[in-house]
């Protein structure tokens, strides 16, 4: 299991005290509970962690046995997820991921989850839900346990983005969190962020065409 840093994460947030409350209670102690009970009926139990319990100081893509260092409320509650799954569920599955999309997701809508810094310009990571899918339920079949990665490939430049679905480039937002890109040191079994964004660019062309012919047929 990895080690983790000293908290850094304890402030304010969306919902105050209370927001952070909840937060905790289904992030942390509620995924502790769902491994327990896996665990005591000798069930496989995965579960989902997320990008942000790195801090994107590392200067290269963090692996799984890499230091935990979150800087905000949301990762905190994942790294203390993380740790408390594994310790009441030994052969748990904890994947770690950027921010997801999915076939039914507008490109305006990963941009204005916004980018992140890396040498002063913005970048754009993610996890496209479909690869996300597959790659989880191998592992799950191949009785994969432990901390797994499982982002697409890479960071692509804000620009590139744009270009690729044709956005405004002034659309991007400013880029202040430091850029993390997830790797692995168990296996690369997700396809490249590029490969993910043009199979959702095909998505997003085919709905709209859809569409489209739906509203020339009325």
């Amino acid at each position: 299991m990895p080690r983790s840093s000293k908290p850094r994460w304890h402030g304010t947030g969306p919902g105050g005290a209370q927001g952070h409350q909840r937060i905790y209670g289904v992030n942390s102690l509620g995924a502790e509970n769902l491994a327990r009970l896996c665990a005591g009926r000798d069930i496989p139990f995965l579960t989902f962690s997320s990008d942000r319990v790195f801090d994107g100081s590392l200067g290269r893509p963090y692996v799984e046995g890499d230091e935990t260092s979150p800087t905000c409320f949301l990762g905190g509650s994942k790294a203390e997820a993380e740790r408390r799954v594994l310790r009441a569920h030994g052969g748990s599955l904890v994947i770690r991921m950027s921010r997801l999309f999915g076939p039914e997701d507008g490109p305006e809508q990963l941009a204005a989850l916004g980018a992140a810094s890396y040498e002063g310009r913005p970048f754009v990571t993610a996890t496209y839900a479909p690869d996300l899918v597959r790659a989880a339920l191998d592992l799950m079949i191949d009785g994969e346990n432990g901390l797994w990665h499982l982002s697409n490939q890479g960071a692509v430049p804000f620009a590139d983005y744009a270009g690729l679905f044709s956005l405004a480039e002034e659309s991007s937002v400013d880029a202040p969190a430091r850029l993390v890109v997830l790797g692995s040191e168990r296996g690369t079994i997700m396809p490249p962020l590029r490969e993910a964004l043009a199979s959702h660019k095909d998505c997003v062309a085919a709905r709209r065409a859809d569409a489209s012919y739906a509203v020339a047929a009325e």
